[in-house]
C-alpha cells in the first residue's frame, strides 16, 4: 500500500465528466474522519482506506480515476480545511495542494458538473449558488469536515500527518479502455447500486471499444455529463427515480411492456449479446448504426 502523498507524487487526477459528481453524505465523510482519527502509527502498518483505479488514456501524468473519486475528493477537501485554520500547512501538501497569484487549485480535476462549484466555493473560500445536488454534498461535507476540525479541537498536526502518511491506498492502473469498462460495473456495484443509466453508459462504451466505434465512444462519453446535468434539473436525483423515468420513456418510445420485462438493462444487453455473437465486418456497420439509436433515446 501506499500513503496519500506517495499516491500524488508526480501525478494529476481527472474525474472524467462521465462519473457521477460528488455523492458521500455525512455518514461517509465522518467514517473517514474517525478512520483518521482513531489510527495508531505506532506499529508502523498503514489503514487501507480503498482501492484507486484509473486508466491513462492520453499517456503522460494525468489518471482518469475509474473508482475512487468520493475518497480522494473527501481527502482533498480536509487538507483545504486544515490550510484555512493552519495556514503554514500548505507547504507539507504541494504536490496535493497549492496556491498561486488566482488562489488555491488542487492537482485533482472535478467533472463538468462540479469542477467550477469545487475550485471556487471549496478551495477559494468563494460564496456560490449549490446548483446540483452534488455541489450541494460538496458545500456541506466541507462545512461538516471544518467543524469537526474546529469543534472537536483537534490538532492540526496529528491530523495532517495520519492523513497524508498513514492511509493506505491501493493503486491500480487498467492496462486497456475495454478492462476499465470490464471493470467499472463490477467495482461500482459493491457500494451504492448503480443506476439502469449508468449501466447502459458503461455497456455502450465497453461495445465501442470491443468493436473500435472511436467516434461514438467520444460522443458518449462527451455528451454524459450533460445528460446527468438535465437529470439534475429535472429533479430526478436518486436511483430509484432515474430508473423509472428511464423505464417510462423506453415504454413510449419502443412500445415495450415493462411488466413483460423486469429488468431492463439485462433485457437491452441480451438484445445486443446476439448481435456480439454473431458479429462480423458485413454487420459492424448495422452494429454501430443501432447502437446509436439507443444512445440518441437518451
Amino acid at each position: 500500500m501506499i500513503s496519500l502523498l506517495e499516491l500524488f507524487e508526480g501525478k494529476k487526477f481527472k474525474i472524467p465528466d462521465y462519473q457521477r459528481g460528488y455523492s458521500w453524505d455525512e455518514e461517509q465523510i465522518m467514517d473517514l474522519l474517525t478512520d483518521v482519527e482513531m489510527h495508531n502509527s505506532k506499529g508502523g502498518y498503514k489503514h487501507f482506506t480503498g482501492t484507486i483505479v484509473v486508466e491513462r488514456p492520453n499517456g503522460g501524468n494525468v489518471f482518469q480515476i475509474v473508482d475512487g473519486q468520493q475518497r480522494l475528493v473527501t481527502c482533498v477537501m480536509i487538507l483545504r480545511a486544515i490550510v484555512e485554520i493552519d495556514p503554514t500547512k500548505l507547504k507539507d501538501i504541494e504536490s496535493i495542494l497549492y496556491k498561486t497569484k488566482n488562489g488555491f487549485q488542487s492537482t485533482l480535476t472535478l467533472s463538468d458538473q462540479d469542477r467550477e462549484f469545487f475550485s471556487k466555493s471549496i478551495l477559494n473560500s468563494s460564496k456560490e449558488d449549490a446548483k446540483t445536488s452534488s455541489n450541494r454534498r460538496l458545500r456541506d461535507g466541507y462545512k461538516q469536515i471544518f467543524d469537526w476540525l474546529n469543534e472537536e479541537k483537534k490538532k492540526t498536526n496529528s491530523v495532517i500527518g495520519k492523513l497524508t502518511n498513514d492511509l493506505g491506498f491501493i493503486f491500480f492502473e487498467t492496462a486497456s479502455n475495454k478492462e476499465t469498462t470490464t471493470m467499472f460495473e463490477v467495482i461500482n456495484n459493491r457500494g451504492k447500486d448503480l443506476s439502469d443509466l449508468e449501466k447502459f453508459k458503461n455497456y455502450f462504451i465497453h461495445l465501442c471499444n470491443l468493436y473500435n466505434f472511436i467516434d461514438l465512444s467520444n460522443k458518449i462519453s462527451s455528451a454524459w455529463g450533460e445528460i446527468l446535468s438535465h437529470l439534475e434539473e429535472a429533479s430526478l436525483t436518486t436511483t430509484s427515480l432515474e430508473n423509472r423515468f428511464v423505464r417510462n420513456s423506453f415504454g413510449v418510445i419502443f412500445w415495450w411492456s415493462w411488466k413483460e420485462k423486469d429488468d431492463l438493462y439485462k433485457s437491452v444487453r441480451s438484445h445486443f449479446s446476439d448481435k456480439e455473437k454473431t458479429i462480423s465486418s458485413e454487420n459492424r456497420r448495422d452494429l454501430e448504426k443501432t447502437l446509436t439509436g439507443y444512445f440518441e433515446f437518451f
